[in-house]
């Protein structure tokens, strides 16, 4: 559910401003996806292009996230540090870019996808700014996942070294999500992640039964060199997924 029920509408002259804020927010949620909500404590609000009372608000939600207090009451505090403010009122905005990042603030406490989280912000925005976001969100998005995700080695394949598409984006997954994945794929999940990272196999059998966590580390310990077509299938399998559940998440928000 939305926070707030009005926003301000945009204008041209407000692109670099609210820019600024969409990317702080985006960055911030997959910092918070890769390294988990503590990371969030050395988050800077320095470079904001916002006042010095809306920084300390911003301050104030992190402090409220890290401290895992409960979603209505994070939501809450969001709304109503936003709406009381004189100072966040005193220009539009001001206003809609701590709209966006209390909002941003509150999906990443819901567990959203940042790329979930960039398509709520783009909706704030209206037709042409929130368009022209949509537009660069996919080169953010790498650019972010690069920053904060480890990337897989090069792994020897045919007497070679053969660099293999990535399977991070299963980092970005919800728990359900991947339960209902690995239910759907469990011929090319389990070779494609024999000899990905650590973190990505951890990911995966923390979100299984304990029946499917038994049957995948039995198939694991079994599998003896790299599966090649299989990982390029599983990021095929991901991307489509993500595609799929953000068509749906962007149908749902034009309704």
């Amino acid at each position: 559910m939305a926070l707030f029920n009005d926003v301000p509408k945009t204008a041209k002259e407000q692109e670099k401003r609210l820019f600024e804020a969409a990317q702080f927010i985006l960055e911030t949620s997959v910092r918070a996806r890769s390294k988990g909500i503590l990371e969030l404590e050395t988050v800077s609000t320095d470079a904001l292009p916002v006042s010095a009372q809306s920084k300390v608000i911003i301050k104030r939600l992190f402090d409220a996230l890290i401290e895992c207090v409960d979603l209505s009451d994070l939501s809450d505090i969001a709304r109503y540090s936003i709406t009381a403010s004189e100072t966040v009122c005193s220009s539009d905005s001001e206003k809609l870019a701590m709209m966006m990042i209390a909002e941003g603030i509150v999906s990443i406490q819901q567990g959203a996808h940042p790329r979930v989280i960039g398509w709520k912000l783009a909706s704030m925005l209206g037709d042409e700014l929130g368009a022209k976001l949509l537009s660069v969100l996919d080169d953010w998005m790498s650019q972010f996942f690069a920053k904060y995700v480890r990337k897989e080695a090069a792994v020897d394949v045919s007497n070679g070294a053969v660099h293999v598409s990535s399977v991070e984006d299963i980092l970005f997954l919800d728990d359900k999500s991947i339960h209902d994945f690995s239910a759907a794929n469990p011929d090319v999940l389990v070779p494609a992640i024999a000899f990905a990272d650590d973190e990505i196999k951890q990911k995966v059998l923390r979100c299984v039964s304990p029946d499917e966590k038994e049957r995948i580390e039995k198939e694991l310990s079994a599998i003896e060199k790299p599966t090649l077509d299989c990982r390029e299938k599983l990021v095929t399998l991901l991307r489509s997924y993500l595609r799929e559940t953000g068509e749906n998440l962007r149908d749902y928000l034009c309704e």
